[in-house]
């Protein structure tokens, strides 16, 4: 059995040796870049995949209103609320990351996941904006600003 082991293993360094061209310099440097190519794309990787930091609602909304030198009205904050969190979105270490086709960003699957319920969020939220709050009768026609969104 052990002999079997050594044998498998003998056999795939000798397939690997006249893959890569024993001892050949270009086949060296193949490896070598391959190997770099992973190492990097995992460091990546785990630097992507680290959620962004929370933010206070409250907090964040005061301080825009004091940089904008405005008093918050109704719908201030949920307002506010949402740009932060597309900016968050697209902002975040590695950009948008569900769209990624090369790794680091395909083998990751919390930060998609993650991302999509942001993304829901946002949806859910402009839709609430522009169908429920913006009309104050039935009969009355959507802000024009809100359709855009």
């Amino acid at each position: 059995m052990m002999k079997k082991i050594k044998q498998y293993f003998s056999d795939r360094k000798a397939d690997l040796d006249d893959y890569t061209g024993k001892g050949s310099a270009i086949g060296k440097l193949v490896v070598a870049l391959l190997v770099l190519y992973l190492l990097v794309t995992l460091v990546l990787g785990m630097i992507w995949s680290s959620e962004p930091d929370t933010f206070s609602v409250r907090e964040h909304t005061r301080t825009l209103s004091q940089q904008m030198n405005r008093e918050p009205v109704t719908g201030f904050a949920t307002t506010a609320t949402m740009i932060r969190m597309a900016e968050t979105l697209l902002n975040k270490p590695g950009g948008y990351i569900s769209n990624d086709i090369f790794p680091p960003g395909v083998w990751l699957d919390n930060m998609p996941s993650w991302e999509y319920g942001v993304l829901v969020q946002l949806r859910d939220m402009a839709r609430a904006l522009r169908k429920d709050m913006s009309r104050s009768q039935s009969q009355s026609a959507e802000d024009p600003d809100l359709v855009i969104a």
